[in-house]
Formats: structure tokens, sequence, C-alpha cells
């Protein structure tokens, strides 16, 4: 068996000098410079094609920035984060390559062609295209900012299988689809405290419905009210395929699953008191817009999280095991992660009280755009960690994490409050790699185009 062959950017650079058909090395893996979160591709191919064949690029983010070529094709690439910053191309094909996020920023492309792509997220921040062709992509999330293409070709999927997210100020608009008529899934109307109008269901005639396959969404606005107070909706059927609770207000019961095993659940508009998790396996949690006092998953193994805007006093997770998280515009008070093993953590933006790890593995955190009040780490392993623009009010607790890298963009960030144990620097039992890089107020928004064109400068950093 051939072992894969790892390129650095130097080498990355020569085998596209030698011939930008990389199809021909087979199997490859590409590693960041030391110091270096972002992984450029800064190329001028003007007339000519590139095809990245079948790289793996998920241990590093992956920047296009001012690429010029007539065609570049991902072939069946697989990365963790990728940036079409100032992309020009006739023809982008990604085929079928698979990331977890891909975000389209002042690209100019004729026709973009997805393909079989494979994305959790994905951004039209700012893209101008005559022709997308969606109509075989997956996606969990769409979100459209400054979108220009003149056709989006869903062909015989309807756009309703998406989950579209529109910018406020930005395109109202996808194709000649508009944002009304595609019933923009995560609005929520003005809060209407009496629920005037809302169907009463008990316990039983709700679980009567749920068994029957009934569209909890189709029931508009209800209500479930116990018989007597304090009672728990325990729900424990083996096999529920998927469940959108639609705009039920749950604040009167305890909702519990007992080992699900679910392809998807959406909590979509719905109020809850208490919800907990134990068990099961969850292909995708939507935890949308919805609001809880306390969310609990305990010992679940899930796919992808995604939180577009939930407002909740209290998650906690407790021995899952996650495949991506994306915590986008969450409210949370306390958002706690216990002996658990996560691949992916990515925070775009949102406002957090605290988020602490404790006995947890995770691959990458990246705290992006997000503001924390206090980060704790605890006694965790980390593969990467990223806070890159990140804001943190007061304290950065990592004292006790191991990790390879950990990489500080401290624009808003107090590091005087980072706590690192002298001892712990440096070696194999704790953080191999520490960077600090001082971020321009012009940077916020765009670090990680800057961060490629600059070296990072280590600071002096006040060890406790």
């Amino acid at each position: 068996m051939s072992s894969v062959r790892v390129l650095t950017k130097k080498e990355f650079y020569e085998e596209i000098d030698r011939d930008p058909d990389l199809r021909r090395l087979g199997e490859y893996r590409v590693v960041a410079d030391p110091g270096m979160e972002i992984f450029p591709i800064d190329l001028d191919l003007s007339g000519r094609e590139l095809y990245l064949g079948e790289g793996d690029f998920t241990g590093t983010f992956v920047a296009f920035g001012n690429t010029k070529a007539d065609k570049v094709d991902f072939g069946s690439c697989r990365f963790s984060q990728v940036y079409l910053d100032y992309l020009e191309v006739r023809l982008l094909s990604l085929h079928f390559s698979q990331a977890s996020s891909l975000m389209f920023d002042r690209a100019e492309i004729d026709s973009c062609d997805f393909g079989e792509f494979e994305v959790q997220e994905l951004y039209f921040d700012e893209l101008s295209s005559e022709v997308i062709n969606i109509e075989d992509l997956s996606a969990g999330r769409i979100f459209v900012g400054d979108l220009k293409p003149t056709e989006v070709k869903f062909e015989n999927r309807g756009p309703e299988e998406f989950k579209i997210l529109f910018d406020e100020g930005g395109s109202q608009t996808i194709g000649e689809l508009k944002r009304e008529e595609l019933g923009d899934f995560n609005y929520r109307e003005p809060e209407d405290e009496e629920k005037e109008g809302a169907r009463s269901l008990s316990v039983q005639e709700f679980m009567a419905l749920l068994e029957e396959g009934t569209s909890l969404r189709s029931l508009g606005m209800y209500r479930i009210v116990p018989e007597d107070g304090g009672e728990v909706l325990e729900i424990s059927t083996a096999e529920l395929g998927e469940i959108d609770f639609g705009r039920g207000d749950f604040r009167n019961v305890e909702v519990r699953f007992v080992n699900p095993e679910m392809s998807s659940i959406s909590f979509d508009l719905a109020d809850f008191g208490s919800i907990v998790f134990e068990g099961g396996r969850i292909g995708t949690v939507d935890l949308a817009k919805a609001k809880a006092e306390k969310l609990v998953f305990r010992g679940t193994e899930i796919g992808t999280v995604f939180c577009d805007g939930v407002d909740a006093s209290h998650c906690e997770f407790d021995e899952v095991e996650i495949e991506y998280m994306f915590l986008n515009n969450i409210l949370c008070e306390s958002l706690e992660f216990t002996n658990s093993e996560i691949n992916e953590i990515y925070a775009s933006r949102g406002e957090h009280e605290d988020i602490s790890f404790d006995n947890c593995e995770v691959r990458l955190f990246n705290g992006h755009e997000a503001k924390f009040k206090t980060i704790h780490f605890g006694k965790s392993e980390f593969g990467r960690v990223v806070m890159r623009a990140t804001t943190v009010e007061d304290l950065v607790d990592a004292s006790e994490l191991k990790a390879e890298r950990f990489m500080i963009g401290y624009y808003d960030n107090n590091i005087e409050n980072m706590e690192v144990k002298e001892s712990t620097l440096g070696t194999e039992e704790g953080i191999q790699a520490l960077t600090f890089r001082k971020l321009e107020p012009s940077e916020l928004d765009r670090e990680h185009v800057e961060a490629r064109r600059q070296e990072q400068i280590p600071k002096e950093f006040k060890l406790k």
C-alpha cells in the first residue's frame, strides 16, 4: 500500500508550477507552515485549469485569494473550512468534494457547479455568478448575503429541501425565488405571550400525533397542557425518523428523549422549559430559533448540531460524540461540555456568558467572531484552538489544556487574563505551539484574508 504524500505550501506550489493537474498525484495531504492556520492558494492561472484531485486539506483552513483561472476543479478533495476570496474563474466545479464550511466572498464566477458537493454550512457572503447549479448539492445550511446570480438551477429539487437564511440588508432572493416565497425557516414572529388561538394538546394526544407521523409544523401554534402538574413527556420510541417541533409550547412539561434513533430533529420555533436527551443516535440536531431554560444531551451520538439563534439559559453536553457543531448567533448563559468527543466546533457570531470544557477531546475549536465572557478549557485535549477576532471579556483559562496548536488573534481579547502554566508550554504535556498576532481594526471582518499575507509575530505573554 502506497503512503499518502504530505505537501508543504512550498511543495504544493512547486507541483502546480510543474503541472496544475494534481490528479496525477493520487492521494495527498497538505500542511500549513509553522505558526500559520491558513493554507493560502493565491494563483494566477489565467486561461489555464486547476484540478485539485484527491487532496486532504482537513488539517488547515484553505483560502483562495486573488486566484484567477479558466477553471478550478475540487475533484474529491476533503476540507475543513474553505474561503473563496476574490476568486475569478469561468467555471468552479466542486463535484464530489466535502467541507465543513465553504464561504464565498468577493468572488466572480461565470458558472458554479456544485455537483454532489457535501457541506454543512455554505455562505454566499458576496458572489457574482451567471449560473449556480445546486441540483445535487448536500448542504445543512445556506446563508445568503450579497448574491448576484442570473440563474439558480434547482432542477428536480424544490428549494424547500434546503434550509436557507438571508442576511438582513443583503440579497432577498436566490435566483428568481424571493425570500417570502421560500418561507425563511428561522423567522420568528413577534412574541405572543398568551399564544392566543393556540391548539391545546394533552401529552397523550401529542404522542398519538407523533406516532401517526403527523407534521407538527402543520399544527401551527400549539400548547402541551399536562393533566397533572410536573408531568414528563417521555419519548422513547426506538425509531422516530424526523421530528420538527414547529411552533409548539412545551413550557408546562419536561420533555425527555430516551435512546432516540432519528435522522434529524428540528426545534424550529418551539418553547421549552427543560428538554433532555439520554443516549441514542441523531443524524442532525437543529436548535434553530427555539427557546429553552435547560437543554441537555447525555450519552448521545450526533452527526451535526446547528445553533442559529437558539436562546437557552443552560446548555449541557455530557458524554456525547459530535462530528460538527456550529454555534451561530446562539444566546446562551452557560454552555458546558464534559467527557465528550467532538470533531469540529465552529463559533461564528454569538454571545455566550461562559463556555467550558472538562475532560473533552476536540480536534478543532474555531472561535472566529464569537463573543464570550469566559472560556474554560479544563483538563481537555484539543488538536487546534483558533481564536482569531474572538472577543473574550474576562478570562480564558487554559491552565490544564493539552493542545497541539493554540492561536490567538487579540483584536479585542484581554490576553492579560490568559492563564497558561509556564511548565506546560513547549512540552508534550501541554500546548506545543502557541502563537499571537495583533489584529488591526480593519481586519475584524476579514481576518482570514490578512492572515495569509502576514507573518504571525509572537508576542510577549504574561504567564501565571
